[in-house]
C-alpha cells in the first residue's frame, strides 16, 4: 500500500451535522492519498457515530480527549499521530472543494506552507468570494505581523517537520481563536518558503450570522499575540503593527457596541502610514459616528 501524501487534521466539538459535511467533502475528494486524524475534544453529542458511518471510506484515525477548551492540543495530537510528511488542517465546520488536495500537491516540492483562499458562509448563505487572503511579501514575519494574518486555517497546508521544529501549536490558552495566527508567524521567523494560491478551494463557516466572534477575550488574545512578537520589530515597522492592532481592536469594541471606537479609528486615520489601513479605518469611523449621532437624537426624542 502506498504511504499516503497528507495528513488531514480535523478538531471537533459538538459539531455533529457540520462534520458530517466536513467529512463527505473528504470523501469527494479528487486525489485520494490521504489519511484523517480526528481530535473530538470531549464532544457530548453524537460525533462519533458520524465519524464511525465514514469508517471504510475514509482513511480513519478516531482520537477522543477530555474536553480542553480549544483545538490547539487537539491539532497537537494529530499532528504528533501523523503519518504523512504534510499535514492539512481542517475545522469541522468547514469543508473543501473536491480539488483542494489535487490543486495543493502541485506546489509542494520546494515549500513549507501552502495556503489558499476560502468562500465564507454563514447561516445566510454565501457571504463572500474569497477570505481575507494575499501573497506574502519579504520579510513574512514583518508582513504577518504589520499586516495581519493571512492564512486562514483550514486553507493551510504545512510540513509536519517545520511545525515541530518551532515547538508545535502554542497550547497557551491566552491564545486560544489565534493560535494559529501564532504558528504562521513562528514558522515565518525560520522560512519563507510559503506559496499562496489565489483561488478558492474550500469554504468557511462564519456562523450563524452573531457577534459571537466578537468578544472582549479576542481583544485579550490580540494584544497578548503582538505583544508577544512586537519587540522584534524596530522604528516605523513597529509603529505600523501597533494601528494594526489598534484597528483589530476597535473593529471588535465596534462590533460589541463600544462608542469609544469611533475615536480610536480616527486616531489611525492620522498616525497610520497605510493608505489601505487608513481608508478602511476611515470608512468604520464614519459608520461609527453616525450610528452615535443617530442613537443621541433617538434618545432626545
Amino acid at each position: 500500500m502506498t504511504k499516503p501524501v497528507f495528513s488531514v487534521v480535523v478538531t471537533t466539538y459538538n459539531h455533529e451535522k457540520k462534520l458530517l459535511k466536513t467529512l463527505e467533502s473528504l470523501v469527494g475528494q479528487t486525489l485520494k492519498d490521504f489519511e484523517v486524524h480526528i481530535i473530538d475534544d470531549g464532544s457530548t453529542d453524537n460525533t462519533k457515530s458520524v465519524v464511525d458511518s465514514f469508517r471504510g471510506i475514509l482513511d480513519l484515525h478516531y482520537y477522543h480527549q477530555e474536553n480542553w477548551g480549544g483545538p490547539a492540543r487537539g491539532r497537537n495530537v494529530g499532528i504528533e499521530n501523523a503519518n504523512c510528511e504534510w499535514i492539512a488542517f481542517l475545522d469541522a465546520d468547514d469543508w473543501w472543494y473536491p480539488t483542494k488536495l489535487e490543486e495543493v500537491a502541485k506546489f509542494l516540492p520546494g515549500m513549507d506552507v501552502i495556503y489558499h483562499e476560502l468562500d465564507y458562509f454563514n447561516a445566510n448563505g454565501p457571504m463572500r468570494r474569497g477570505t481575507n487572503g494575499r501573497k506574502l511579501k519579504n520579510p513574512f514575519f514583518e508582513d504577518l505581523l504589520m499586516n495581519g494574518n493571512c492564512l486562514s486555517n483550514s486553507g493551510v497546508c504545512a510540513r509536519r517537520s517545520i511545525i515541530k521544529r518551532v515547538g508545535m501549536v502554542s497550547e497557551d490558552k491566552n491564545l486560544i481563536a489565534v493560535e494559529d495566527y501564532d504558528l504562521w508567524l513562528k514558522i515565518s521567523k525560520i522560512s519563507e518558503r510559503f506559496h499562496y494560491i489565489p483561488v478558492a478551494l474550500g469554504a468557511y463557516w462564519g456562523g450563524d450570522g452573531t457577534l459571537s466572534s466578537y468578544s472582549l477575550n479576542y481583544i485579550q488574545r490580540i494584544k497578548k499575540i503582538t505583544g508577544n512578537y512586537l519587540n522584534q520589530l524596530e522604528g516605523a515597522q513597529k509603529r505600523e503593527a501597533m494601528q494594526r492592532e489598534k484597528y483589530i481592536i476597535a473593529r471588535n469594541k465596534k462590533a460589541l457596541g463600544d462608542l469609544t471606537a469611533t475615536a480610536d479609528f480616527f486616531n489611525i486615520v492620522v498616525y497610520s502610514r497605510s493608505i489601505s489601513l487608513k481608508m478602511k479605518a476611515l470608512f468604520f469611523a464614519l459608520t461609527a459616528f453616525f450610528r452615535v449621532k443617530a442613537l443621541r437624537k433617538f434618545q432626545t426624542k
